[in-house]
């Protein structure tokens, strides 16, 4: 077995996904072989670590997390402004001629199920 193939197998004996006779395997591999024996002692210190650290603040994203987020959601209207194109322009240009027409339709829709629960 190889130096990696111990690792691993200690580590998937740490996280408990080994079952039945493999488990066994892995258990007595690691009471006889020192190696393993250290990988199996590490990989539960590295996540009983994980588990049991101290909580702290939760952590604050920094103002270009937010640019990013208004880039990627707000970028097609802000770059047409930068163009020098209007809103209305934007708007009307091809690529956004289904949305419209979605909307258009949706609106239509409504306005024909007021008029009919009203009429």
């Amino acid at each position: 077995m190889t130096s990696d193939e111990k690792t691993i197998l200690s580590a998937e004996l740490a996280l408990g996904l080994l079952q039945g006779a493999e488990r066994e395997e892995v258990e007595t591999a690691v009471m006889v072989d020192p190696e393993m024996r250290e990988a199996h002692r590490r990989w539960t210190e590295h996540f009983a670590g994980l588990v049991l650290r101290e909580p702290g603040p939760d952590p604050v994203p920094g103002p270009q997390v937010l640019a990013g987020i208004e880039a990627t959601l707000f970028g097609a209207a802000e770059e047409a402004e930068a163009q020098g194109q209007s809103w209305w322009d934007w708007l009307r240009a091809p690529e956004n001629r289904g949305l419209v027409l979605t909307v258009g339709a949706a609106k239509v829709a409504l306005l024909a199920w007021i008029l009919y629960l009203f009429l």
